[in-house]
């Protein structure tokens, strides 16, 4: 079965050992460095993504304006973009919803912080706690985020097989 993961991550000391592990997995990595090339990759591949992997600490260069003020100087930009330019409209089911979301951070207390203190919007504390977002710290191995993944693939071939008979 063909899997595809979209990768966001701008420290190319994580990426590239990321992308390496998941393609050794036999998956699909599109990846990508900052807003723009996430943008780009979700336009044109969104149809094919079963899992988005990403940081949230980045430059929030790319996000609407209004967007890049809620990154607190770029410490929820990962969030911002998966929260609120994928769902702009905010639509009752985000455009990720049956995809597999990683955020692999080492800022994840700021995000619970965020999410528990400081978040008003009742729709994205629900999407930050459904069960296909998961929060993996960076002090963990990225072997981690591989088993995530595979049990994933696995899971989505399993369901696949069923419904086919």
């Amino acid at each position: 079965m063909e899997y595809n993961v979209m990768l966001f991550e701008d420290r190319v000391s994580i990426r590239v050992p990321l992308i390496t592990k998941i393609g050794e997995k036999k998956m699909n990595v599109f990846a990508c460095r900052n807003v723009y090339e996430a943008n780009d990759i979700w336009k044109k591949n969104h149809s094919l993504i079963d899992a988005i992997v990403l940081d949230i600490m980045m430059s929030s260069k790319g996000l609407a304006q209004g967007n890049r003020e809620g990154t607190k100087a770029g410490l929820l930009s990962g969030w911002v973009w998966l929260w609120k330019e994928l769902n702009g409209g905010a639509q009752d089911i985000h455009p990720t919803a049956g995809i597999l979301k990683i955020i692999y951070t080492a800022y994840d207390d700021e995000l619970k912080s965020y999410i528990r203190e400081e978040c008003k919007d009742e729709k994205e504390k629900a999407f930050y706690n459904c069960e296909d977002v998961n929060i993996v710290n960076k002090s963990e191995d990225m072997n981690e985020i591989v088993k995530m993944l595979e049990s994933n693939r696995n899971a989505k071939a399993k369901a696949q097989a069923q419904a086919q008979g």
